[in-house]
């Protein structure tokens, strides 16, 4: 795995706007105690703060909600309740990236995606975001940071000040996300690792500040 200065990113890809952007609003909550992507951050839900950053990054882009939408106010995102509930970030991605596959023709319901792109008008080049639903700090150009260095046969993922990879703030070229959940025989509380298993990632490191997640109550009084 190679580590490299977000600022100057090699073998750009296509562009470096996400095409579509999973985010994850599942899980338990449970040291929250209550369903922590619907929390306002200074007045707005996390949710809606990631879904705003996708949307700073490509206004056209699809923003695929895996999990639940409760207090969400976007009405064009494409929510995708999760297949295999509590079973892992892992399960609700492969569970979003297929739902999503199945939607080729949208209804002009809302929250259908009707005007956002789909699989079946997406080259294997084009590229998703994994992004987790509480991180309320996340900004535009984090994201295109990462898109930036997403190559056809490898994904993204930004690194904290120590190094450490955040599975959760990725960008993968479509075609090689497809490959690697084929690749998975059961993603069910599988670790979110095994998705970059036999890739080489390219590192991009990103400032704490944005990368900080709301878990507690501890946590989300600080920001208040």
């Amino acid at each position: 795995m190679n580590s490299e200065s977000s600022s100057e990113p090699e073998h750009l890809p296509r562009r470096a706007m996400p095409d579509a952007a999973i985010i994850l609003t599942g899980g338990r909550s449970s040291r929250m105690g209550r369903h922590k992507p619907a929390l306002p951050v200074a007045g707005i839900a996390m949710t809606d703060r990631v879904i705003g950053a996708v949307r700073d990054a490509n206004p056209n882009a699809a923003v695929i909600i895996a999990g639940s939408a409760a207090g969400i106010a976007a009405v064009d995102a494409i929510v995708i309740g999760d297949a295999h509930a509590f079973a892992g970030p892992l399960a609700a991605v492969a569970s979003a990236l297929s739902s999503w596959q199945a939607r080729s023709a949208p209804t002009g319901t809302p929250g259908d995606g009707t005007a956002c792109p789909t699989p079946a008008t997406l080259p294997d080049d084009a590229t998703v975001c994994i992004l987790a639903g509480d991180m309320p700090f996340l900004t535009g150009r984090v994201i295109t940071d990462l898109t930036a260095h997403v190559t056809p046969k490898q994904p993204a993922c930004a690194v904290d000040s120590a190094g450490r990879m955040q599975v959760l703030l990725s960008a993968w070229p479509l075609g090689l996300l497809r490959t690697q959940l084929a690749a998975i025989d059961d993603p069910r509380n599988a670790p979110m690792r095994l998705l970059f298993r036999g890739t080489s990632p390219r590192l991009v490191p990103i400032a704490d500040a944005l990368l900080r997640d709301i878990d507690t109550p501890e946590e989300y009084s600080s920001v208040q």
